[in-house]
């Protein structure tokens, strides 16, 4: 079971801000923080997102919305069709 970690406060000149992978506009790129799974609430889910490359380091690049709410993005060669909740849960 993959260990999910909540930040408990933000040190001070920490920003409380959090943006999303979903609020992101197309074609930014983005490398993950290392707490960038942490708002995921399945295990399952922060795992499987681990094994497609989306894991802290890892550069994100947002392409087109798609029909469902879904946007398309891309991990190094690999393009995936991911839904709204799971890119809202994804800080960057």
């Amino acid at each position: 079971m993959l260990p999910l970690r909540l930040p408990l406060r933000p040190s001070s000149g920490e920003s409380t801000t959090r943006s999303s992978a979903y609020s992101l506009p197309v074609g930014c790129t983005v490398t993950l923080r290392p707490e960038c799974l942490d708002c995921v609430q399945n295990p399952a889910m922060a795992r499987r997102l681990c094994e497609l490359g989306i894991r802290p380091g890892a550069c994100l690049t947002l392409g087109a919305h798609v029909a469902g709410g879904a946007r398309i993005v891309t991990v190094d060669t690999c393009r995936y069709a991911i839904d709204r909740q799971t890119l809202q849960s994804i800080g960057v």
